[in-house]
């Protein structure tokens, strides 16, 4: 049922959706392991669909730690409130139905001074150009130095654009995923 409902929205979305296929479980525990879960963080999700990737983060993360889960499109955000609604949650988990390009009002609403990571499962391809730039551009100022972004493309088509705001980037190739996926984990230099 997950799938179904997943590919009528991709088919209704198609430019914020880069595939009809949800991610993989191997895709989401890469983009997890990337996380350093050893003290509270203050975390945001740009797109997170229905949820592939933030169940790993959400059973991983400390008691104190925030998770925010910014999501345009409305039917992923109701699947996420029915998922993330419990009070058994560990950690803050706040659901936004918003524009990832507005992560920096979203903070400044908050009175967060920088998040530790952003994770975004965003097909910048798709996105028209100057939005993936601003996306890009806004992740960078609203994380703390030494902060980290994750980012998922099924292409290194914008591994360039990344390493010009952040410098070079790691990659990592997840061949278990429906189409295979590009993880780039950048990090924010201290002097940034």
């Amino acid at each position: 049922m997950r799938l179904f409902r997943w590919i009528i929205t991709a088919l209704k979305n198609p430019r914020e959706l880069s595939t009809i296929f949800p991610s993989s479980r191997f895709l989401a525990r890469t983009i997890a392991d990337q996380v350093d879960f050893t003290q509270p963080r203050t975390i945001a999700e740009l797109g997170p669909g229905d949820g592939a990737l933030t169940g790993p983060i959400v059973e991983r993360m400390d008691p104190e730690s925030q998770l925010l889960l910014i999501e345009i499109i409305d039917n992923f955000c109701q699947e996420l409130r029915r998922q993330y609604s419990s009070e058994e949650q560990s950690g803050e988990i706040e659901i936004l139905n918003r524009s990832a390009a507005e992560l920096d009002i979203i903070c400044e609403e908050r009175q967060l001074e920088g998040l530790d990571y952003v994770i975004s499962g965003l097909p910048l391809t798709t996105l028209p150009d100057p939005l993936s730039s601003e996306i890009i551009d806004k992740t960078h100022s609203c994380l703390k130095p030494g902060g980290k972004y994750i980012q998922f493309q099924y292409s290194r088509d914008y591994q360039q654009d990344i390493e010009q705001v952040f410098g070079p980037v790691k990659l990592i190739r997840v061949w278990l995923n429906i189409f295979p996926a590009w993880v780039y984990v950048a990090t924010k230099k201290p002097h940034q």
